[in-house]
């Protein structure tokens, strides 16, 4: 009988050590993927950063551009008259 509790003792030991293995196994893995959504959300709030500034910069050039449409514009004449054929605002 005691060897019969021994063994069944130790194979709840091993049991424990190999709970505790795969505990530390999970918390591993856990904090890897929290790394990873952590750099994925880096890189979509960078991408958005970009995104704004590449429509600010448009938004600017068309508002830069319509400014001087009006500023060359005269009501008799339009623009396509005083800027040669080709070339861009």
């Amino acid at each position: 009988m005691p060897a019969r509790l021994l063994h069944l003792f130790s194979l709840l030991f091993c049991e424990k050590i190999y709970m505790q293995a795969r505990k530390e196994e999970v918390f591993q893995m856990a904090a890897y993927f929290e790394r990873k959504e952590a750099d994925i959300i880096e890189e979509l709030a960078a991408d958005a950063e970009r995104l704004i500034e590449e429509d600010d910069l448009r938004k600017d050039l068309k508002e830069k551009r319509e400014f001087m449409k009006q500023t060359y514009y005269d009501g008799s004449h339009k623009l396509k008259h005083l800027i040669p054929k080709g070339k861009r605002l």
